[in-house]
């Protein structure tokens, strides 16, 4: 006789409350290469056995990441030159978000999905990234 197995895990959600970090990064990737008739594309790339130096301040006291993902801006006419704008790290419940920069510069928190794309679309817009944009942008269309 076999006895029946009770479903111990009870209500499991299905549609998550909030999108991966690695998912909007993947998005906007996929939006840099439409703005950009695919010259450029945005790539995210998991890391390992990153450590980053030191952690910002975070409201909601994170301790050290266990997820990390770099984005890199890739010019595929340019035998795929790529830049790397940012590395981000997170834990297992997705938010904050860390951001360090292969610039040195002091590394950032976001504390929430809606402060995580803040802070993308700081990066994404800055002068530093246009620059980067327009001199790869300028060298692949030679190419094409």
């Amino acid at each position: 006789m076999c006895a029946s197995t009770d479903d111990l895990w009870g209500s499991l959600p299905i549609a998550p409350a909030q999108r991966a970090p690695i998912a909007i990064l993947r998005e906007q990737g996929v939006l840099l290469g439409r703005n950009t008739k695919n010259l450029l594309l945005g790539r995210v790339r998991a890391e390992r056995d990153i450590v980053f130096s030191s952690l910002p301040p975070s409201r909601t006291g994170m301790k050290e990441p266990s997820f990390f993902y770099s984005f890199y801006l890739v010019a595929p006419t340019l035998d795929n030159y790529a830049v790397k704008l940012f590395t981000i790290g997170h834990g297992i419940e997705l938010y904050p978000v860390i951001f360090n920069f292969p610039d040195g510069g002091d590394p950032v928190a976001a504390d929430t999905e809606q402060e995580f794309i803040q802070r993308l679309r700081q990066i994404f817009t800055s002068d530093s990234t246009k620059r980067v944009i327009e001199s790869l942008l300028s060298q692949s269309q030679v190419l094409v």
